[in-house]
């Protein structure tokens, strides 16, 4: 072990250097995101902090249960930020959750409190670094777009959303 190190039940310290402890287990964690109050000109969204709230109950009462961090009111750079501390240490076998609810813009960006955005490509650029499987959930306008089903696209929203109608019409008549 060597004089100068110290161990926090996580990681190796000594000097400079840091040292992750392998855990081949597999882990779950969750990054709830719930943006209420805007310092720009949106409107407020209370039911966003209600949300995420909602979300990070009901991955504590799932088994294995989830290590949920839950950040409210945060700005673009600290949704960036708080990607980062969450899943510094995620390795290989891991579950990963990122949860945002709050105000989407066009092309599907997510917006921080301050009115910046985060473009589709940031936020994958952010998560791609995240290691083993990750789940993405985004309660915003417009966050069809991130999975390619915006307005005017081929398969639009709009077309998912009349043929989900249509499909339930047409049950009733059968009844």
């Amino acid at each position: 072990y060597g004089e100068g190190l110290a161990y926090d039940g996580e990681h190796w310290a000594g000097g400079y250097c840091w040292f992750a402890v392998q855990d081949t287990e597999k882990s779950y964690q969750a990054l709830i995101i719930g943006q209420g109050y805007y310092t720009s000109i949106l409107q407020s969204l209370p039911g966003s902090l209600q949300d995420s709230l909602g979300m990070k109950y009901m991955l504590s009462r799932l088994k294995p249960e989830f290590q949920a961090t839950r950040y409210t009111e945060q700005t673009r750079a600290g949704i960036l930020s708080a990607i980062r501390r969450t899943f510094a240490y995620t390795t290989d076998n891991d579950v990963s959750i990122f949860y945002f609810s709050g105000h989407g813009g066009l092309g599907g960006t997510i917006i921080g409190t301050d009115g910046a955005n985060i473009s589709p490509g940031q936020l994958r650029m952010e998560l791609d670094q995240v290691r083993g499987t990750k789940v993405i959930i985004v309660d915003a306008c417009y966050s069809g777009a991130l999975i390619g089903k915006s307005e005017g696209s081929e398969g639009s929203a709009s077309d998912f959303t009349r043929a989900f109608i249509q499909a339930f019409s047409d049950a009733g008549k059968n009844l």
